[in-house]
């Protein structure tokens, strides 16, 4: 197996039929490493949850781990980059992804993000917050835009 593998909760959050890649849910992940024995694939962890001792927090410690490619884009110094550096999850340097930037912070981290997913033929961008939701779509090229709201705000 080759290429990018998608963790998910849940086989009906994302179906299979949607990307050419393998979904997975993060249970098979964690409890099938022989699925990945002869292969390093490069992973997006779209579980619902990250926090401590969740399957989304020991999949994103494993994958590293196994030696696959996990890709994170977060705020820098932000509660989320403390937990995914303990998970062994290093963020994407070199982002601002502050809603508050002046234009010229917001176009870097566009241009960054475009030659990221390009560069990485990243499938699927997947968005949490208003600002990275305008964000995505201006970045995501081919790729899938999946977009998570967390509450009516978001």
């Amino acid at each position: 197996m080759t290429g990018w593998v998608i963790l998910v909760d849940q086989a009906k959050d994302f179906p299979n039929a949607e990307t050419p890649h393998k979904v997975i849910t993060t249970r098979d992940y964690l409890a099938r490493p022989q699925l990945f024995e002869s292969a390093r694939p490069k992973v997006i962890n779209l579980s619902r949850s990250y926090s401590y001792q969740s399957r989304g927090y020991f999949c994103s410690l494993l994958a590293e781990a196994r030696g696959h490619r996990v890709l994170l884009g977060l705020v820098p110094g932000d509660r989320f980059e403390a937990k995914a550096r303990e998970a062994g999850v290093d963020p994407v340097p070199g982002l601002s992804l502050d809603p508050r930037a002046r234009p010229r912070r917001v176009v870097r981290d566009i241009r960054l993000l475009r030659a990221l997913v390009r560069g990485e033929a990243v499938d699927v961008v997947h968005v949490h917050h208003s600002h990275d939701h305008w964000l995505g779509a201006l970045t995501r090229g081919p790729a899938a835009l999946v977009r998570t709201f967390h509450n009516l705000r978001a």
